[in-house]
C-alpha cells in the first residue's frame, strides 16, 4: 500500500514538473512572437477563432454527409442497371443498409454542428 502511495506521489510530482515546463515554454514562445497577453475566454480574438473552428467542424460534417449521400445515389443507380447479377444486387443492398446507418449518424453530427453556429 505504501509503495502505491509513493508511486502516486512520484507521478503527481512528475506531472507538476511537466506543467511548469510547459508553462515556461509557452511564456517563452509568447515573448518570441511578441504576444502581449494570452487570450481570455470572451475576448474578441478568442471569439473570432472559436467561430472559425465551429464553422470548420460544420463544413466537415456537411462534406461527410454529402459524400455519403452521393455514394448512396451511386449504389442505387448501380442497383438499377440491367445486367446486374443476383449476388451483386445482394451485396449492393447490404451496402445500402450499412450506408443508411452511416447517413443517419452523419445527419445527427451535421445537425449538432449546425445548431452550434451563431445563427443556426
Amino acid at each position: 500500500m505504501a509503495a502505491a502511495i509513493n508511486q502516486a506521489c512520484v507521478w503527481v510530482e512528475l506531472a507538476y514538473t511537466k506543467l511548469q515546463n510547459t508553462e515556461a515554454l509557452a511564456a517563452h514562445i509568447q515573448g518570441q512572437l511578441g504576444l502581449k497577453s494570452p487570450w481570455k475566454v470572451g475576448c474578441e480574438e478568442y471569439n473570432r477563432y472559436r467561430e472559425e473552428a465551429m464553422l470548420g467542424k460544420y463544413h466537415k460534417a456537411l462534406g461527410e454527409l454529402e459524400w455519403l449521400v452521393v455514394m448512396r445515389l451511386f449504389e442505387l443507380s448501380k442497383l438499377a442497371m440491367s445486367g446486374t447479377g443476383y449476388k451483386l444486387r445482394q451485396q449492393i443492398s447490404k451496402g445500402l443498409q450499412q450506408r443508411s446507418e452511416a447517413i443517419r449518424k452523419a445527419i445527427t453530427q451535421y445537425n449538432f454542428q449546425a445548431g452550434r453556429l451563431d445563427p443556426p
